[in-house]
């Protein structure tokens, strides 16, 4: 069985009812992004019916499920891991085990770090340019394509330079998301501003009615500003 649901709450559901001897032998295989903590509760769930277990949070955004080019951080049982990876070679584009349980599950928190630090570099960068009178078109076409290029600037600056926000990554699940790594980062005594930054921003558009929307949105903010919003 593959799951991909939007909270540990609902990971924990759904196992808890996987969990029944008729498992015996199967892997379930979750791709939802939950804390790695949710993950080792998960496998030990399963392995009191004997099923096994492998964490597999995916990133790509919409654009990678729709094409099958989706990337796997997976965490597990190397053995186990192995079984599955022909579900990951039909539904994505690279697999990469990173350790025992859980690890998937840190690999993709470090990913949303890095995602909410891009987002505010973005935002910031075409809202700067918004103010400077620069056509964000162009900014997105020419600055996309240099050193500080990336995919986000590339897929996500039109969207920003449009002020349309279609659903990609939903502004709503990557709060959730940054949530569970600053819960990671208090654990290890560390700290994140960008995540902290970042939540916060968001918090503020899920409370203005933008919560369904891509996190591109991040621009609406960061556009205020300039303008004493």
């Amino acid at each position: 069985a593959v799951l991909c649901v939007s909270a540990d709450d609902d990971v924990r559901a759904v196992v808890q009812a996987l969990a029944v001897p008729a498992a015996r032998g199967k892997c379930v295989v979750d791709s939802s992004t939950v804390s790695a903590d949710t993950a080792r509760q998960a496998a030990r769930t399963l392995a009191e019916v004997g099923a096994r277990f492998v964490d597999a949070p995916v990133t790509g955004g919409t654009e990678g499920a729709r094409l099958a080019r989706l990337n796997f951080m997976v965490g597990g049982a190397p053995a186990d891991v192995e079984a599955v990876r022909p579900l990951f070679d039909a539904m994505g584009a690279r697999a990469v085990h990173m350790g025992a349980t859980g690890a998937g599950q840190a690999a993709k928190a470090v990913n949303q770090v890095v995602a909410a630090g891009i987002n505010q570099a973005v935002a910031q960068g075409l809202a700067f340019a918004d103010a400077l009178g620069l056509p964000l078109e162009k900014i997105v076409e020419v600055v996309g394509s240099g050193a500080a290029g990336s995919w986000f600037m590339q897929n996500r600056g039109p969207f920003m330079a449009a002020g349309h926000y279609p659903p990609g990554f939903r502004v709503a699940l990557h709060l959730k998301d940054l949530r569970i790594c600053q819960a990671m980062a208090r654990n290890l005594g560390g700290a994140l501003p960008v995540v902290d930054q970042t939540a916060q921003d968001y918090a503020r558009l899920v409370a203005d009615g933008h919560g369904d929307e891509d996190t591109a949105a991040l621009y609406r903010l960061q556009a205020g500003r300039f303008a004493g919003g």
